[in-house]
């Protein structure tokens, strides 16, 4: 965070467009990164077109940035607090994690010192800034980026279950939806297998489900019921049953209220554009489903694909109403049966998209461990920090090696 700190202090330049002729012409100006004084060597310079720039490796290096310059490419790679900043010389596009972004002024060199220009930075790592004209002081308030982890257990994450109150939310993955559209918590489906893999585990000697369940909500952790439905047939048979939707949402109040739950989790697959009719009924259950836990002051989260994946026919301007939270399952980008990461730029894609029907307070972004590398899952941790939405979702908790989880709680507290 103290990098961070000290590289939000570089941005001020740009963002108070109304100091910077003085900022030319007086090298007095004073300026305090969280109520501490920063001493610049030298004052920034300002182009013809009005741009700000700074010499940036002697300001990097009194604030303990890591900066490396590839002379075969006059290229400047700049990393703070996981996060890569990429600049060429002359050149208008540089990058953040790996994404292009278009600049207003091309990086220079300048009596051997290499000048950026301010803005690049601004939008990569934003500050909150206040200018006094009569002392000529910029105070900068970093904003403290934590952000609210959440994972998945079931499917053999009994040995990881330590790791439970180190999120901030947890989603139990112990109830589904059959295939005659009932709500099930036990061991036996009638699919071709007889297997239900979501179900209600039975007690170990060592920790009884209600244990693992208080070990996190106990410390003001969430804990939800996630309901799994990921084959259409199943979402139909239920959907088109009024009777069974009651049934449903009585069983999972009355379990919720048992096991001290925070609250249900609904992760309703397969809706792609021939499913216009079941999206309408989907909403509907969600809004009955929703009702009945605002009366006993319970939550709703649903896990949603975003617009830019296959199966994107969701009503998400209306869930996000009924939600108090958004999961966005941000992955299957790449072909079943392959581990490689998802790709950075879909997954971008596919947040910005959404988000211009969910509330970033609202929304989780999902990062599906199975596929990515610590580099990778940084990537996208980081790109929820850019983007501000509420937290990052884990699917799973038992794919969460040791070192993950210290990179997580560096990333997002």
């Amino acid at each position: 965070m103290k990098r961070l700190i000290a590289f939000i202090s570089i941005l001020v330049f740009v963002l108070i467009p109304s100091i910077q002729t003085q900022a030319e012409a007086n090298d007095q100006i004073k300026i305090y990164v969280n109520n501490e004084q920063i001493d610049f060597p030298t004052s920034p310079e300002i182009s013809s077109e009005n741009r700000t720039f700074v010499p940036f490796r002697v300001i990097a290096e009194a604030m303990d940035i890591t900066v490396t310059w590839i002379n075969s490419e006059r290229k400047i790679v700049a990393t703070s607090n996981g996060m890569q900043v990429e600049l060429t010389i002359g050149e208008k596009q540089g990058y953040i994690d790996g994404q292009a972004y278009e600049l207003d002024s091309a990086a220079y060199i300048n009596n051997g010192h290499t000048l950026i220009p301010l803005r690049f930075f601004s939008e990569a790592f934003g500050a909150n800034v206040q200018w006094n004209n009569e002392t000529s002081t910029i105070s900068i308030q970093s904003e403290e980026v934590n952000l609210y982890t959440m994972s998945f257990y079931g499917l053999g994450a009994f040995n990881y279950r330590n790791l439970v109150p180190k999120f901030d939310g947890m989603a139990y993955m112990w109830s589904s939806i059959s295939n005659e559209g009932t709500l099930n918590i036990g061991i036996e489906d009638n699919d071709e297998d007889n297997y239900n893999e979501f179900f209600w585990p039975e007690d170990h000697p060592d920790a009884t489900a209600d244990e693992i369940i208080r070990s996190g909500v106990e410390i003001g952790n969430d804990g939800y019921l996630m309901v799994a439905a990921l084959q259409m047939n199943r979402i139909k048979a239920f959907l088109d049953d009024q009777n069974k939707q009651d049934d449903a949402i009585e069983e999972m109040i009355d379990l919720v209220k048992e096991h001290q739950l925070t609250g249900v989790l609904l992760d309703f697959e397969e809706f792609d554009s021939s499913a216009n009719v079941y999206k309408e009924k989907y909403t509907d259950f969600v809004k009955r489903l929703s009702t009945e836990l605002n009366k006993i002051n319970k939550e709703l989260a649903i896990a949603v694909y975003p617009l830019n994946n296959y199966f994107n026919n969701y009503d998400y301007e209306t869930l996000s109403t009924l939600a108090d939270t958004i999961i966005l399952m941000s992955y299957d980008y790449i072909p079943v049966g392959t581990t490689q990461p998802e790709p950075l730029n879909m997954v971008e894609e596919g947040l910005e998209q959404t988000l211009n029907f969910i509330p970033k307070d609202k929304l989780l972004l999902g990062i599906n461990l199975v596929h990515e590398t610590d580099e990778t899952m940084i990537e996208k941790v980081n790109l929820a920090k850019r983007y501000k939405v509420k937290g990052v979702a884990f699917w799973l908790l038992n794919q969460v090696s040791s070192e993950e989880m210290e990179q997580i709680e560096q990333l997002t507290r």
